[in-house]
């Protein structure tokens, strides 16, 4: 998934069996393969609503959520549940505004991180289940 139909590159490790590959070359790995991307918010439209969305798409996260809110297709979904990448390398951070789009659609949220020390990395894998109050 995607915030648009394209082929983009995907970077993986050279030890195939990990599962370290990201749409970024500095957080991937070195060897790079062109992928074809699908819009979510296309198949989306499709349905009237959606149970369940588990998203862990490796960097794109926000750039999806977005193209989700710009579609109207966000509010489609009753639960989201999303692994958000923060802190990458010299990214300015954008959690506030990645929250602001569920907020301004009437979701609620649950968050689970660590904050343990990983000697010289910056990110943190920050989980998400954004939902509605019944």
């Amino acid at each position: 998934m995607y915030s648009e139909e394209k082929a983009i590159p995907f970077f993986i490790p050279e030890d195939i069996g990990t599962a370290s590959a990201f749409i970024r070359s500095d957080r991937g790995g070195k060897q790079m393969l062109e992928v074809q991307t699908m819009r979510l918010s296309t198949f989306l439209k499709e349905l009237d609503s959606v149970d369940l969305v588990k998203m862990d798409v490796e960097g794109a996260e926000s750039l999806i959520v977005k193209d989700l809110v710009e579609t109207s297709t966000i509010s489609k979904v009753k639960n989201h549940y999303i692994e958000y990448h923060h802190n990458l390398k010299t990214d300015k951070s954008s959690l506030s505004s990645f929250l602001k789009d569920f907020e301004n659609n009437r979701y609620s949220y649950k968050i689970r991180g660590s904050f343990r020390n990983q000697k010289g990395r910056r990110f943190q894998n920050i989980f998400f289940h954004f939902f509605r109050e019944k």
